[in-house]
């Protein structure tokens, strides 16, 4: 059986923890005394405090921005325009060979359509024979009538004396029946040459409209003819063709594709709104979207002048001259980002982007927060000369609070409509928070001595 302690053997750990609960007090009375005093606040008591910032209205260059596509400028696809064999493809036609306005690209067989043009010319010749024919028929019965004219007049005459005569019994009956006969003769004869030359002008107008006609084959087989041989309509690149010998060409059909990119376009939706901002001549500013993040410059050339109801968008061409040869071209079909500067400056209300919530910015005013509904125009990057803060994004307002309004910088948090802050200007703030740091710090460094301090013995 173990005998029970004695009472001695307890007195060294009694000590111990006797020593251990002074030790303990006197690090508390040490953090008691060295603790910082709090912060005296001179405004209210529970006001929170928020940094504002005063906006002013300041001349900007409009920056809108967007999207759209590469075009070429001068673009053709050539068609055929009638339907024939190819014969001849000369050696330096293939795609993504070079050509110039007017060189030949695919010639057809025209043998069809030159034989139409003979048979059209022959028949043009037959006309014009007929016509010289009708021309000297027309001054032969011109004279015709004219003498029968003077037959008529004689007969008439004739038939006068003859009539005076029986009357006085020195003719008889006999003759003048005959006289009478003679005159019908001639007068059915001045009928008839009249006739004639009364149709000659409704022949001559036939034949003249079938050499209208004849004329027309001519030249629509001199124009198939001329046809046959494809050229390209302007200077470029070939971007398509693909055709042999022997193939078979159907009218429509396309047989080549001509692409100039020495000068482009890039169509760019832009807002309704900005229309008024936006005006012929403003410079653009084109970025690519891939990694290399190149770089051109532009000018705005069209504007639409109706606005597209569905999306409250209109478009503006902006346009480019390059030269095609140089590694940085734009190629036609990329897709490209669209900066539009507005040539000339407005002023307008400039807000720093993080003072937005929404479309709302939170005004203060006698230290009571209202909130107020904006619109955006356009962002304006910054520093602007003379900023109050130096954000780098800030947005031009068309509506918004008037200038010299104070608003809060950070709208990050949400304060309610009519509630009281305590306003801090951004300096103050700024300097607060170096003060708070070079305390924290200077804690820290303190904390750290009598940790050494300690366990120094």
């Amino acid at each position: 059986m173990t005998p029970p302690p004695s009472r001695r053997s307890l007195l060294p750990g009694i000590a111990i923890a006797i020593g251990s609960l002074v030790l303990a007090l006197a690090i508390v009375l040490v953090l008691v005394v060295t603790r910082p005093a709090p912060e005296q606040r001179s405004g209210g008591p529970g006001l929170p405090r928020v940094v504002v910032v005063p906006i002013d209205r300041i001349p900007v260059q409009a920056r809108f921005g967007g999207f759209g596509v590469a075009a070429a400028f001068a673009r053709a696809d050539v068609p055929s325009r009638i339907s024939s064999t190819v014969i001849e493809v000369p050696e330096a036609i293939i795609a993504g060979a070079p050509v110039k306005a007017g060189q030949l690209l695919v010639r057809l067989d025209d043998d069809d359509h030159r034989r139409q043009l003979a048979a059209a010319a022959q028949q043009m010749a037959s006309i014009d024979a007929q016509l010289a024919a009708l021309e000297t028929e027309a001054v032969s019965l011109a004279g015709q009538f004219e003498l029968a004219e003077k037959d008529v007049q004689l007969m008439r005459l004739d038939l006068e004396r003859v009539r005076a005569a029986s009357a006085e019994g020195a003719a008889r009956e006999r003759e003048v029946d005959r006289a009478q006969q003679a005159l019908f003769v001639v007068e059915r004869l001045l009928i008839t040459l009249r006739e004639r030359l009364d149709a000659l002008p409704s022949r001559r107008d036939s034949l003249a409209a079938q050499r209208h006609g004849f004329e027309i084959s001519m030249r629509q087989a001199a124009a198939d003819i001329e046809r046959c041989s494809i050229t390209s309509p302007v200077a470029g690149v070939l971007q398509r063709f693909d055709l042999k010998l022997g193939e078979m060409v159907r009218a429509g059909e396309m047989v080549a594709r001509v692409v100039d990119s020495s000068r482009i376009e890039v169509p760019v939706q832009l807002p309704a709104g900005v229309r008024p901002l936006v005006h012929v001549g403003d410079p653009v500013e084109l970025r690519s979207t891939d990694r290399r993040e190149r770089t051109w410059s532009a000018t705005i050339a069209r504007i639409a002048p109706e606005d597209d109801q569905r999306n409250r968008t209109f478009t503006a061409w902006a346009e480019l001259t390059q030269d095609p040869t140089r590694p940085d071209a734009i190629a036609p079909g990329v897709f490209l980002e669209v900066l539009v500067l507005s040539a000339q400056p407005e002023p307008l209300t400039v807000v720093p982007r993080r003072a937005i919530r929404g479309d709302v910015v939170f005004v203060v005013e006698d230290g009571v927060v209202r909130h107020m509904e904006i619109d955006e125009a356009f962002m304006v990057p910054g520093p602007y000369p003379g900023a109050p803060v130096p954000d780098s994004e800030w947005v031009a307002l068309r509506r918004g609070p008037a200038p010299g309004s104070v608003i809060v910088l950070d709208a990050s948090r949400v304060l309610p409509d009519g509630g009281r802050v305590e306003p801090v200007a951004p300096e103050a703030h700024r300097a607060r928070g170096n003060a708070v740091a070079r305390d924290d710090a200077s804690d820290a460094n303190d904390a750290g001595k009598d940790g050494a301090g300690e366990r120094s013995p």
